[in-house]
């Protein structure tokens, strides 16, 4: 857990604070995020360092691990829970890779109910009868414009906001590790609190099994397999027990978690997603500017814009394709070998006379 340094720097945690962690307002939290379970709904964090105090990120890397989640009474930003009550995680949907920086930003919306630009972008594109121009819907191949619209509506889905999870853990893969005390971990809820949950409901109906209290809480041991984006999976999650409570500097470090993230401004935030959201460009006012040309199409989103140069490149390719075919029809057919006649009426000949 702590080092013999830090456990004979002495306690100073108080006596209030860890019945209040140690209450079953904490297990309660695990039951609530387990009503949560299946909600769906350059790289900038949507969270930043407290102010005067060092965030250290945990960097989750391939292999097994052994961590403890480290509770904290919430804020004033936490999304479901009051503050002052004990919790052990921020569980909230997240925009990601916004505007030409790609920085991460709270949905609003899902998360307090309040106004979202990106929501409202996103809502607005979808209510319409297309999402063509007017030129392009007159310039277009029905192909085309199949691709062209294909590729938007995976933008915009591209704009939803995906569900992440904060944790305060301690981790027990090296002393070096431990000794680093608390860290921020940042993760898909599927790749872990959804898996966590499942293996913390007790059956039939027997409660959850309280894996981050501070005193008889649970270590959690996975391992995480692959590096990409496409091919990694966290696995084998399972509780072990502690050799020992969550030490009272240990818990006093741990990061009112909610108070970290990010409150965007509206108009900011709506500023600097179009910046990296490109909308149809019009025509100056007074000038008619005719139909665009092929190549010349006002795109919406980069994924629009490499839709048509995949359709450019599948066309090209058909060209090719019916020009080798025409080619192979047009060339003279090739004439299969024969035996000549004379030579064909000397081998019957020859035939004959054997017999």
């Amino acid at each position: 857990m702590a080092t013999q340094k830090q456990r004979s720097a002495g306690s100073r945690a108080t006596p209030a604070l860890r019945q209040k962690l140690s209450s079953q307002a904490l297990l309660e939290r695990t039951a609530d995020s387990h009503r949560r379970i299946n909600d769906y709904g350059k790289y900038g964090r949507f969270y930043h360092a407290p102010e005067g105090k060092e965030l250290k990120p945990w960097k989750c890397k391939e292999g097994e691990h052994i961590i403890d989640i480290i509770p904290f009474l919430a804020g004033k930003n936490h999304n479901h829970t009051e503050e002052g009550s004990p919790t052990y995680l921020v569980d909230v949907w997240v925009h990601q890779k916004v505007g030409p920086n790609e920085n991460d930003y709270v949905c609003m919306a899902r998360n307090y109910n309040k106004p979202c630009p990106i929501c409202d972008f996103v809502n607005t594109q979808k209510a319409k009868d297309s999402l063509l121009s007017p030129e392009e819907d007159k310039a277009l191949t029905e192909q085309q414009k199949l691709v062209l619209i294909a590729a938007r509506e995976d933008a915009l889905d591209k704009c939803e906001p995906k569900r992440r999870c904060l944790y305060n853990i301690v981790c027990h893969d090296s002393t070096m590790q431990r000794d680093l005390g608390i860290q921020v971990w940042e993760i898909a809820h599927f790749l872990f609190e959804k898996k966590v949950l499942a293996i913390a409901r007790m059956p039939r109906g027997g409660g959850f099994v309280p894996f981050s209290s501070p005193d008889n809480g649970k270590s959690i041991c996975f391992e995480r397999q692959g590096s990409g984006l496409s091919n990694t999976q966290y696995l084998g999650h399972k509780f072990v027990d502690r050799p020992e409570p969550i030490p009272d500097e240990i818990l006093e470090a741990a990061h009112t978690l909610d108070e970290l993230i990010t409150i965007p401004d509206y108009e900011e935030l709506k500023k600097e997603f179009l910046s990296g959201f490109h909308t149809h460009s019009q025509p100056e006012a007074g000038k008619d500017a005719g139909p665009p040309k092929r190549d010349n199409i006002p795109q919406e989103t980069e994924a629009a814009a490499e839709a048509l140069r995949i359709q450019k490149a599948q066309e090209a390719a058909a060209k090719n394709q019916a020009a080798k075919k025409k080619a192979t029809l047009t060339q003279p057919p090739i004439k299969p070998k024969t035996t000549p006649p004379k030579a064909q009426s000397t081998v019957r000949r020859g035939i004959r006379s054997k017999r």
